[in-house]
């Protein structure tokens, strides 16, 4: 009986495994066949399809604006990560890669087996943006930040070039961006601001119209108002005073010194007459209508001196005439200001009213008309590339040793080769097993082993 037959511990196992030497012995040229063959292969295929792949890395700086904030305020948000995201996919749009691929003629090979957009979708690939540790801590806030831009082809110039190329593009779309971005933001603002500044134009003038409309009724006017007609009132009651004095006067002189057929007696009797027809009769009626003429007649013929030697009490009366004609514009304006004072108190409401709306939008106006100002400091700072902006830190050298080797590949393909020769002497000696221990004569012929003899060597 052999060792590998009394070993309990190699119960179970295949043959070839209990004798691996065996196994490389018997079956190594075979082994040997199928490990060459299959690097052969593998090594063809790894020439064929394996092309090495040089990287190119340029890095970009992502700097924090010249000017400090509380002088400017910037409108543009800083350049995030995704901010840089959206401006990569901005230069890897359709219309860029095809006027790289045209430039540069990359992917040859690839332009007559695919289609246009599996050869972008390929170029795309092989552009990778990664952020690197940000610089130039102020206050635990990055003021600067690093990001990579990297490109892999498989001519190490070519690799370089395009890095170099995308990383001034990557800058150039940030510069245009933000430039746009805060143009957009002065125009929006300055138009809310033209907005804002129309309807408090219109505003302004309903208040000033509201003034025009109802002036002598405004509150501002309410203190000369009353002070107007406190003097008012104490004119009335002077002229009344005045009126009454000359008419005792009058009387006097009508009852003392005036002959009854004296003109000033007959003009006493005629507005005596003339007062009673209209206190029963309309001034239409003829009664009254001949006695106004006999009234104009009279004091016509006083007025031209043609009735002499009373002058006194005409006097007088033409004094009573004035007085009272003053007393009835006096009268007539105390009573416009009385209206006036009285719609005072709703007028100053109406007018509160449009005071309050014009004050918030001269308010809103005011506001506007700062952020507009600031917006366009904003603009000129980015206009000046003063303000956040990227920028090429490091250009792309033309890389050395490429990044995938085809060397790597074919240590791969030999690993992979002295498998399968394994496989195919493991195969053989599934499919051909040889007999080389007792267990295995007991197992394939059934009939006991009676003894054995050693190996000689």
């Amino acid at each position: 009986m052999t060792q590998d037959d009394a070993s309990p511990d190699a119960a179970g196992l295949p043959d070839f495994v209990r004798d691996p030497v065996g196994l490389i012995r018997r079956r190594w040229m075979w082994m040997l066949i199928g490990a060459g063959a299959s690097f052969l292969v593998l090594a063809g295929v790894v020439l064929l399809l394996v092309t090495p792949g040089f990287l190119a890395t340029a890095t970009v700086l992502v700097n924090s604006q010249d000017i400090p904030d509380e002088f400017v305020q910037s409108t543009v948000e800083v350049d995030s990560f995704e901010q840089i995201n959206a401006l990569v996919g901005a230069i890897l749009a359709r219309e860029r890669l095809a006027a790289l691929v045209e430039k540069h003629g990359l992917y040859p090979d690839l332009r007559e087996e695919v289609e246009f957009s599996e050869l972008l979708a390929e170029f795309r690939e092989n552009v990778t943006i990664e952020e690197q540790q940000g610089i130039g801590r102020q206050a635990r806030n990055v003021t600067s930040k690093l990001f990579t831009v990297s490109f892999k082809a498989a001519e190490p110039e070519m690799a370089a070039l395009v890095a170099n190329e995308l990383a001034d593009a990557l800058t150039g779309e940030s510069i245009r961006n933000r430039q746009e971005k805060a143009e957009l933001t002065t125009q929006f603002l300055r138009l809310q601001m033209e907005e804002i500044e129309a309807a408090l134009r219109i505003q302004e003038g309903r208040v000033t119209e509201f003034k025009q409309t109802y002036r002598g009724e405004l509150p501002s006017e309410l203190e000369s108002n009353l002070r107007k007609l406190e003097r008012l009132q104490a004119q009335r009651q002077s002229l009344a005073l005045q009126i009454a004095e000359a008419e005792t006067r009058l009387a006097t002189l009508a009852g003392d010194q005036l002959p009854a057929g004296s003109p000033e007696s007959r003009l006493m009797n005629l507005r005596q007459r003339h007062a009673e027809e209209l206190a029963v009769h309309t001034p239409e009626h003829p009664n009254v209508i001949s006695l106004e003429r006999q009234l104009q007649a009279v004091e016509t013929a006083m007025a031209n001196g043609t009735a002499s030697g009373f002058s006194l009490a005409a006097s007088t009366d033409r004094t009573i005439r004035e007085l009272r004609v003053q007393l009835s514009a006096t009268e007539a304006e105390i009573g416009e200001l009385d209206a006036h004072v009285g719609l005072t108190p709703a007028r100053q409401e109406e007018l509160a009213a449009l005071e309050q709306k014009t004050d918030v939008l001269r308010t809103s106006y005011l506001d506007f008309l700062n952020k507009v100002q600031e917006a366009e400091l904003a603009e000129n700072l980015e206009s000046a590339n003063k303000g956040e902006h990227v920028s090429v830190l490091d250009r792309a050298a033309v890389p050395t040793s490429p990044e995938r080797s085809r060397l790597t590949f074919l240590a791969m393909a030999l690993v992979l080769a002295l498998g399968i020769g394994a496989g195919v002497g493991i195969l053989l000696e599934i499919t051909d097993p040889v007999v080389f221990g007792i267990r295995q004569l007991e197992d394939r012929y059934d009939f006991p082993v009676l003894g054995s003899v050693p190996r000689i060597s």
